[in-house]
């Protein structure tokens, strides 16, 4: 026992990377944004009258998904969505004053 070494099990805090350097999370958010636009795209039909722009709603869940992707808040580093689940989750709190 004395002089044995343990080794430590090495903790990146970094996000391992997948397919053209986006990890599984940043991968899933995109993935789950292109399918809603999909399936919003053969719901909703076009704005009239816009030409190329009618077709701008299609995009806004693969905006927000690239914004929920990406965006980590500055302050605690989390990402978009945990900080989110973290701030719903502390407001529906019930607080007792003493």
């Amino acid at each position: 026992m004395c002089g044995d070494q343990h080794l430590l099990s090495y903790n990146s805090n970094e996000e391992s990377k997948v397919i053209y350097g986006l990890s599984f999370r940043q991968l899933g958010w995109i993935l789950g944004g292109g399918f809603a636009s999909m399936k919003l795209f053969s719901w909703l039909p076009p704005l009239p009258f816009l030409g190329i722009i009618g077709y701008l709603p299609h995009a806004i869940p693969l905006f927000l998904s690239v914004a929920f992707a990406y965006i980590k808040h500055p302050k605690t580093g989390l990402s978009l969505a945990k900080y989110l689940y973290s701030w719903m989750k502390c407001k529906r709190k019930r607080r007792i004053f003493i």
